[in-house]
């Protein structure tokens, strides 16, 4: 999955000065798993990430978010800091 990760991270080119944006950034998963993400990845709004980038990568109306959202519920494959952070909301 790393490879994957990189090869996307390489391919989408972000127009900045900052190059701490490109450091790398651990993010462990609940199925074990731990993926190196570029910072600026994490730092960015989803949606502006969705539309400046991602579409002009994935040209496929069958790549989307809710085919995606499956595939990661599928595969039990989330981060942890998201999980800590939902169980926080729903714990109250």
């Amino acid at each position: 999955m790393q490879i994957a990760t990189h090869a996307l991270a390489n391919k989408m080119t972000l127009v900045t000065n900052n190059t701490k944006e490109f450091e790398r950034v651990e993010i462990f998963f609940t199925n074990g798993s731990k993926l190196l993400y570029p910072k600026w990845l994490l730092n960015r709004r989803g949606k502006t990430i969705l539309n400046s980038i991602y579409n002009d990568i994935f040209k496929s109306s069958y790549v989307n978010q809710t085919t995606l959202f499956k595939a990661l519920r599928k595969l039990n494959i989330f981060p942890h800091d998201l999980v800590e952070k939902l169980n926080d909301i729903k714990n109250g």
